[in-house]
């Protein structure tokens, strides 16, 4: 069984065996948000909702993995 959480936080490492993540900056998720908030809120006419695709970083922990009978057995 391998586990991938969204967002990355101390609890995640913390775990027996940490948790792999998708890890994004919340200060650009927070700042985009107000920006296009503050955009719909100023603009006079009604637009387009935007689609915004911001980076991500996939973090692997040992939470993920082959299953049993694919991993290398050790010598």
């Amino acid at each position: 069984l391998s586990i991938v959480a969204v967002g990355d936080s101390d609890l995640a490492q913390l775990y027996s065996s940490p948790i792999s993540v998708i890890r994004w900056d919340q200060s650009d998720v927070g700042e985009t948000a107000a920006r296009l908030l503050l955009e719909r809120i100023e603009s006079a006419k009604s637009e387009p909702r935007k689609h915004v695709l911001l980076p991500t970083e996939y973090v692997a922990r040992p939470s993920v993995g082959p299953p049993p009978e694919l991993r290398p057995t050790e010598a």
